[in-house]
């Protein structure tokens, strides 16, 4: 199975040159919930502890989760138990970066219909505690007064100071890429430096993954720029699809994708995932091989670490000498926690 480290060591390069260090869990020392951390979290910044414990005073930990709210689906899984786990254990403003416009191109819907699948999105995050809660929408007639004016003027600076240079170099863009591309980049870098100009004396942390460790260094090079306090990020888990591991979830959609709150038919398409198994009499003397399972993999985030390693020990011991059933134990597990969402 991928763990957490081996995701450190096939990208070292990449996560040093952008500033991060492998993470130590017992560092939290009690601070928020390590078993959710130890699951979901890759690695963070050297400074993220130094943030966290910044909490225990009166200063507020501002929390920056981008998202494009569209269909539920279990990708949302990681996102929201970090997010329960730091609002359980800090008192902390949560900010949500709300890609309004990115949504619309990707699913080509209308502007009612995205902002109905946002409702439905926040639910699912936050249940009903809104607390503390600011929106950014990257469509900025869209927020509240206040918020729009500090947010489109952060916006112009942003835009301002980022060069064809910066894209080109730090994204590989040139001058065939789609301008709302620069754009998007932009606006979602004005949310996540949108605490840095609101109160200094606060930490802020963003949320991000492997994939955006580029985007982790235009923010890096801007808020030199512009002099705003950058903020801590932390690399999750993917969630990857049904059809292709190297795709997360979120990206792919259909039948790729378990959508919340769809019951069996969603299960049923996690029933045919590839397994890592064998013919049925080759597996008894043989055992399956779980490290090429991806029906495995997408569970090693949901199901109890217990059954994970009871899962592997079963497979390759050839007592589990068939797939499906052991897919639908899974299955069940990852029912249990769409339920709980």
């Amino acid at each position: 199975m991928e763990h957490l480290d081996s995701i450190w060591s096939l990208n070292e390069k990449q996560l040093k040159i952008s500033g991060f260090n492998p993470f130590e869990v017992s560092s939290l020392d009690g601070l928020v919930n390590e078993d959710i951390w130890k699951r979901d979290v890759v690695v963070a910044e050297s400074g993220f502890i130094d943030a966290i414990k910044e909490c225990r005073g009166k200063n507020p930990l501002n929390v920056f989760v981008g998202y494009a709210p569209r269909k539920p689906h279990l990708g949302y899984l990681i996102m929201n138990r970090l997010l329960r786990s730091l609002r359980n254990n800090l008192s902390s403003n949560l900010i949500l970066g709300v890609n309004i416009r990115e949504s619309m191109q990707t699913h080509h819907k209308s502007l009612e219909e995205t902002l109905q699948a946002n409702e439905l999105v926040e639910r699912v995050l936050l249940g009903n505690n809104e607390e503390n809660l600011t929106r950014i929408y990257d469509i900025s007639h869209l927020n509240e007064d206040s918020v729009q004016q500090s947010y489109e003027e952060l916006y112009s600076k942003v835009s301002k100071e980022l060069t064809p240079f910066d894209f080109k170099k730090t994204m590989g863009w040139d001058e065939k890429t789609p301008l709302f591309q620069y754009k998007d980049i932009c606006r979602a870098i004005s949310g996540m430096l949108y605490s840095g100009i609101k109160n200094d004396n606060s930490s802020s942390i963003s949320f991000t993954d492997i994939k955006h460790l580029p985007l982790v260094r235009l923010t890096k090079i801007v808020a030199k720029k512009i002099s705003v306090k950058e903020p801590s990020f932390l690399i999750t888990r993917i969630l990857p699809s049904l059809t292709n591991e190297e795709v997360r979830m979120s990206s792919t959609g259909g039948d790729s994708t378990l959508y919340l709150f769809e019951g069996d038919e969603e299960l049923n398409k996690y029933l045919k995932v590839k397994s890592g198994g064998k013919a049925k009499e080759e597996q008894k003397i043989y055992g399956g091989n779980p490290s090429s399972c991806l029906a495995l993999k997408i569970a090693t985030s949901i199901i109890p670490s217990e059954e994970i390693n009871k899962t592997v020990y079963e497979c390759t011991a050839g007592i589990r000498d068939s797939c499906r059933d052991c897919k639908r134990i899974m299955a069940n597990y990852i029912n249990q926690e769409m339920n709980d969402l």
